[in-house]
């Protein structure tokens, strides 16, 4: 004789058949399946809507039914905890993946290390080679639009052909489910803008070292077709050992390209090109590379307040007060508004700006 028992609750419901030797169990749809079990076992068919205490006092049936209620809780359970990231809420934006969070059961995520337009950057462990790296986690609403995940791709595959000794490796570009990410060379140590923060005096032999490592990771950026777009002292990071990097290659490029209706970048670096939204060359890093070089010789930035609503660069004059003649004409060649009257490369921008310096190294 089998017997059919249909029980659960509001949000789970199991279908059970006993046959005094065996027990098979299965999930259900509903009760709404009950007619169907009365016309399997029209005279034993039994709906019960009972408690988990009272099912485990039933006697009559076997154990093992009276633990099918913790079977289902058990397997709620294994789904939230085979979740892929924990993530916390933002205010204004999307959820992030928070520190401590296991992305693509690989990279665990520790401190953030810093935070821009474009994403979160964080302290991360290669846990399948077992080895640090550096995590751009990008905001989802810059990846909501297909134009800019395109352009995101293109960036990326470009800047991943970058090998050189002044640019940060990218290594991958990963999709978590929910957002972007892009996994980086890791390194110890500092950006240019802690120096220039803590009020650092830089000899001009230690300017233009920076200068140099600059223009050479530049041009060979440039050789490939690969621009930078946001270049500043935040992305210009010293290794412990004193070398400088250049991080951040393509992503200015993929935010510009998601936010076609304002400006993106860092105002007091850009262009005015990049300002209006026009196409751009290598000439467009070059400007920025002259405004960093007169912010590291004087302290002070060509266009200190230059920032949204304020006027481009063709209605401002430069401030160059601290640089020499001979340095001031370089720089404002560097920084000109028409990009036709620029230096043609950033190694006869720093070329020149050496030898107006009097270093030669």
């Amino acid at each position: 004789m089998t017997t059919a028992l249909l029980i659960g609750e509001k949000n789970w419901q199991w279908r059970a058949e006993y046959d005094g030797t065996r027990l098979r169990a299965e999930p259900s749809t509903g009760i709404r399946r009950t007619p169907a079990l009365s016309a399997e076992c029209p005279k034993k068919a039994l709906i019960v809507r009972q408690n988990k205490q009272r099912i485990k006092n039933n006697a009559s049936w076997p154990k093992k039914l009276r633990t099918m209620k913790k079977m289902s809780a058990g397997k709620q359970s294994l789904a939230l905890r085979s979740q892929p990231c924990p993530v916390v809420p933002r205010t204004g934006r999307a959820v992030m993946p928070a520190e401590g969070a296991l992305l693509v059961r690989r990279y665990r995520l520790f401190e953030t290390l810093g935070e821009g337009g474009s994403g979160m950057v964080f302290r991360a462990q290669d846990t399948l080679l077992d080895m640090p790296v550096a995590i751009k986690v990008f905001h989802a609403e810059l990846t909501a639009d297909p134009d800019a995940v395109r352009q995101l791709k293109r960036e990326a595959g470009l800047a991943m052909r970058l090998s050189h000794p002044n640019i940060v490796r990218l290594h991958n570009l990963e999709w978590t489910g929910a957002n972007f990410f892009m996994t980086m060379e890791y390194i110890e140590g500092g950006s240019i803008r802690d120096w220039l923060a803590a009020g650092c005096a830089l000899p001009s032999e230690t300017v233009m070292q920076i200068l140099w490592s600059c223009a050479r990771g530049l041009e060979h950026a440039h050789r490939q077709g690969v621009l930078h777009n946001d270049l500043k002292p935040d992305n210009l990071v010293v290794t412990a050992d004193g070398k400088l990097k250049i991080i951040d290659f393509g992503v200015a490029s993929m935010v510009h390209a998601q936010q076609s209706d304002c400006i993106a970048g860092t105002p007091a670096y850009m262009s005015p090109e990049q300002m209006r939204g026009e196409p751009l060359d290598e000439r467009t890093d070059i400007y920025a590379l002259g405004v960093i070089a007169c912010e590291l010789l004087t302290g002070s930035r060509p266009y200190p307040d230059r920032t949204p609503p304020h006027p481009f660069p063709e209605t401002m004059t430069p401030s160059l007060e601290g640089l020499l003649e001979e340095q001031r004409t370089v720089v404002s060649q560097a920084i000109h508004p028409d990009p036709d009257r620029r230096w043609a490369s950033a190694d006869a921008f720093v070329s020149a700006l050496e030898q107006a310096s009097g270093v030669f190294g």
